[in-house]
């Protein structure tokens, strides 16, 4: 399974040129994913940006299946939030969130953030 981040939903909405084939790729699978941290960054900006954007931010988003950040996520990314840090390698918490939902899930994670998310060990990173 592949979960998409905040920042491809933001991509597909501008109609960014270079996630287009990505896309392509995940129209195949017929399955989206995505997780409530990437719901709240997606909508909080486009609340925003007035309601153009915000109807079609909640049109791309029925298509997906929303992963929570539930218990079993939120061990798992306090986990790799502290582990991190120890190291001196401290990502947001909110990435930690969103990597912790994705782990927990079995899912690879879709986003163009690979500065942070390739720390997080045993996290396959797609970008584009």
């Amino acid at each position: 399974m592949r979960c998409v981040d905040s920042d491809f939903l933001i991509d597909v909405l501008n109609d960014e040129p270079r996630v287009r084939d990505l896309v392509k790729q995940l129209d195949g699978k017929k399955e989206y994913f995505t997780t409530t941290i990437s719901v709240f960054e997606l909508m909080a900006g486009a609340y925003q940006l007035g309601k153009v954007k915000l109807e079609a931010a909640q049109l791309l988003l029925s298509r997906f299946h929303i992963f929570e950040f539930n218990q079993f996520a939120a061990d798992e990314a306090a986990r790799i939030y502290a582990d991190l840090r120890k190291k001196g390698k401290e990502i947001p918490m909110r990435d930690a969130m969103i990597a912790g939902i994705a782990k927990v899930n079995g899912c690879s994670l879709i986003t163009r953030d690979t500065s942070h998310f390739k720390r997080v060990p045993s996290l396959k990173v797609i970008t584009w």
